[in-house]
């Protein structure tokens, strides 16, 4: 079963902001670690971290931007479209129209064909 095209519009609307903003908190974490680290007395490798913080902000950057793009920019898929794939929603033989398909009806609600 393949999904409509659209279908994932609502989780992307949702991860690309939360990306962007885990964006801001890699980029602002090298400077927070160092600050705690010289508070605590401790020694630390800064180069590594800011290394691994810059590589994981142009992730999350770039992926927050693209989820952002395909998230407000795509199609959205209509609750029929939905209901014709689980079989809820399908076309009566008789009218041809569509008709929904509940476990407590067998037929059509336009021309009482069974379906």
């Amino acid at each position: 079963m393949t999904l409509p095209k659209g279908t994932m519009t609502g989780s992307l609307k949702v991860l690309a902001p939360l990306l962007i903003w885990m964006s801001i908190g890699w980029f602002s974490y090298p400077y927070l670690i160092k600050d705690i680290a010289d508070a605590a007395g401790e020694s630390m490798n800064i180069e590594e971290v800011r290394t691994f913080s810059l590589i994981m902000t142009g992730v999350c950057l770039s992926l927050g931007i693209l989820f952002g793009i395909m998230g407000f920019r795509g199609k959205t898929v209509d609750e029929n479209e939905f209901k014709r794939m689980t079989g809820e929603l399908v076309i009566c033989q008789h009218c041809h129209r569509e008709a929904e398909k509940k476990p407590e009806t067998i037929k059509c609600q336009h021309c009482d064909g069974y379906l």
